[in-house]
């Protein structure tokens, strides 16, 4: 899990600004190019002459990029784009809010500080793990030592233990230890109650100290030993890919209230299959419009609201929590902290306006820790797939169909969007769509998967104990 320091420039998470879009230029996905004021995201590999519209090889990134407030060219992967942020009604700064929800979510609550390096005659492997891998190359002035950390202040007045000393630890040979000498592990750990001491690796003057590895760890769990150890590492708390507990999301985008066509003083919007709201109208005076998804639960936890892409003054966003709105305008995304499972809608706000509006809005509210900001439709979790699936198959047996008998040279086709249905068997491979996407386990498992239309599903020569497929009309 990457740690959550703070937002990074997009171009650093997959995504590459080519500048001006060259009809000659050879193309891939996530190059970015600029057509006048609007920024294109290349959808898939080998995009040549193809000029940037909403087509199967481009989408759009970033509208009217110009006319940002405060913002140019080159801000558009900067970090700026997170500065403001609200945090339960209050403007936060991002660090702020990110730090607050941050929390250390190993059981190692040490974070090693050194780097490789050598001294005295040893030379110390600093591992990405955390490890330490300490070998004598020469001789040494005396005991030699490599500083590792001191743990957070919350935690002064804890009983914790520190663990990370190899066998053969002694008085003599090596120890993990804190710098004043009173808290040592020489392998067996020690329990102590922590009170802001440094820890450091200690080997003595004479010590071989060919491969010693070094596991460097302090856990509020006095059980622990050397074999427990953990890399450390920080998450945002209750801003994971989970919902009530172990529901897993069907996506990034947890906005999954639906919107509805309508039609409101002149404005009228349709909704397509991916909750995209396209918002027309026709020439002359119209509006305003209030346009509202059902409602649906944020889950606790750090979100960000996606901004708004329409360039159009006086349109903005409001996320209704409990009664009260949280408003964002086009170029702002907004950080919320939802302190509990709460209940909300998204309303789009189309103010009175004079021309023909023809333009798109892509609601999305994402976890925290999720930095790419281009649109995702919303999905079922898990969970509610399966209860979807159950459903179906209470009511419904006859509409499904058994798929163990389709093999590699008897490929089932769904004929409509549906649900597959799967509890292999050991040593028994289900084939969704290609011979690289597979599901296999065990038969105490119970796996649904969302198939389109068309795509192909076949079972190994070793069948499983369920695999049906059930469409939807």
């Amino acid at each position: 899990m990457i740690e959550p320091t703070g937002y990074t420039a997009l171009d650093l998470i997959g995504f590459t600004d080519r500048g001006a879009y060259d009809p000659t230029a050879n193309y891939v996905k996530n190059d970015i190019v600029t057509v006048g004021n609007t920024k294109w995201r290349c959808k898939i590999d080998d995009t040549t002459g193809v000029t940037p519209a909403e087509n199967a090889n481009w989408t759009i990134y970033l509208e009217s990029a110009t006319s940002l407030a405060g913002m140019d060219d080159t801000d558009i992967t900067s970090p700026k784009e997170y500065d403001i942020l609200m945090h339960n009604g209050t403007e936060w700064e991002n660090s702020d809010v990110l730090k607050e929800q941050e929390v250390i979510a190993s059981k190692n609550l040490l974070h090693n500080d050194a780097i490789t390096c050598d001294k005295d005659g040893i030379h110390f492997e600093v591992n990405p793990d955390g490890t330490v891998l300490a070998n004598r190359t020469g001789a040494s002035t005396g005991t030699v030592t490599l500083g590792i950390g001191r743990l957070s202040s919350e935690y002064i007045g804890k009983t914790v233990k520190a663990v990370g000393c190899p066998a053969g630890g002694s008085a003599t040979t090596y120890e993990f230890s804190d710098n004043g000498g009173v808290n040592r592990d020489r392998g067996d750990g020690v329990t102590f109650t922590y009170n802001n001491e440094y820890f450091q690796i200690a080997i003595r003057q004479t010590e071989p100290c060919n491969n010693v590895l070094f596991k460097p760890m302090i856990t509020e769990d006095t059980d622990a030993t050397y074999n427990d150890y953990e890399k450390y590492w920080k998450a945002l708390k209750d801003a994971m890919y989970t919902q009530a507990q172990n529901d897993i999301l069907g996506s990034k985008n947890v906005a999954v209230g639906a919107f509805h066509n309508g039609t409101e003083n002149g404005i009228t919007w349709t909704v397509d299959s991916d909750n995209v709201v396209t918002i027309t109208s026709s020439t002359g005076s119209v509006g305003p419009a209030n346009i509202t998804s059902d409602e649906f639960i944020l889950p606790k936890g750090t979100w960000i609201l996606s901004k708004n892409p329409i360039q159009i003054t006086g349109i903005r966003i409001a996320l209704l929590v409990s009664g009260s709105a949280v408003a964002i305008t086009y170029n702002e995304e907004v950080a919320y902290y939802a302190s509990s499972d709460t209940k909300c809608r998204i309303r789009l706000y189309v103010p009175s306006t004079t021309g023909a509006l023809n333009v798109k809005f892509y609601p999305m509210i994402r976890p925290s820790i999720v930095k790419d900001n281009s649109y995702a439709p919303p999905a079922k979790t898990n969970r509610e797939l399966t209860k979807d699936v159950k459903g179906l198959l209470a009511t419904n047996m006859d509409a499904s169909v058994d798929i163990r008998s389709y093999t590699t040279l008897n490929k089932y086709t769904a004929p409509k969007d549906g649900y597959l249905m799967v509890s292999p068997a050991t040593s028994s491979y289900v084939y969704v769509g290609s011979s690289d996407a597979y599901i296999s386990g065990t038969s105490s498992m119970s796996i649904v998967v969302f198939v389109r239309k068309g795509i192909q599903i076949w079972c190994s020569a070793t069948q499983p104990s369920i695999a049906k497929f059930i469409g939807l009309s």
